[in-house]
């Protein structure tokens, strides 16, 4: 990666002369803007330990559940400084003699003392550049828990039997022996349930006398997620 890049460092600083579709050329500064990668990948080119967030510091024990009655949504995830890191990376080679002071600095910076090819990169920040990875965070990650909740309110059979019954409909992927029993799903799989899921459970009745409402509510608020963390851009709204 640090050889791919290399032609980056002077060009995203001094800029280069590239030509518009409109004919005109201008100065250009190319930089490095997005990565895109899986968890364990995230974590690899952000120098982060294995089971912490790649894009920010927070206590693992902060996460799924309640600490001191403070809801989840009010614990801070502080953002990592790419700065900080790129300046405990660089004493590698400004300090080949002392790895100390090397080893120091990178745990200051919550990184890992790695050769990471992103440090002398021009007006780059590593962790704003990893996005979302929708496949195994989302539909793998927060769909594929969700079904499996569902299954342990309703029942397997229950859901099956109400996604084989659903009309059929052009734009509708029709699950004739249900989608529960599915092993290995795929992303375009797991995009065909997130667009019935809230129609199959839509008036099944809750065990035990329990309503239903908020487990419909529960379900709404998570696919609503799921599809607003794939909104190319944001407005103050969403």
């Amino acid at each position: 990666m640090k050889d791919l890049l290399k032609p980056l460092e002077q060009a995203g600083s001094e800029g280069i002369i590239l030509t518009a579709g409109d004919g005109c050329q201008r100065r250009c500064h190319p930089i490095f803007a997005s990565f895109i990668g899986d968890y364990p990948e995230q974590v690899l080119v952000a120098g982060a330990k294995y089971g912490d967030c790649p894009k920010g510091i927070m206590n693992p024990e902060d996460r799924g559940s309640e600490i001191e009655c403070i809801p989840r949504s009010e614990i801070e995830c502080i953002p990592r400084s790419h700065a900080q890191a790129a300046d405990a990376l660089r004493l590698r080679t400004e300090l080949p003699d002392d790895p100390a002071a090397f080893i120091e600095a990178c745990q200051a910076a919550n990184v890992k003392p790695i050769d990471a090819f992103w440090v002398d990169l021009p007006y780059t920040d590593i962790y704003q550049s990893i996005t979302p990875d929708i496949l195994h965070q989302l539909y793998q990650g927060v769909v594929k828990h969700l079904v499996g909740w569902l299954k342990k309110v309703y029942g397997s059979e229950a859901i099956d039997e109400r996604a084989k019954r659903l009309p059929l409909n052009h734009q509708l992927r029709h699950f004739i022996k249900g989608f529960t029993h599915l092993s290995r799903v795929s992303g375009t799989e797991h995009q065909d349930i997130c667009r019935i899921l809230l129609g199959v459970i839509a008036d099944l009745p809750a065990p035990r006398g329990h309503s239903a409402a908020r487990v419909q509510r529960a379900v709404r608020g998570l696919l609503d997620y799921v599809y607003l963390a794939q909104y190319p851009e944001h407005s103050d709204d969403s």
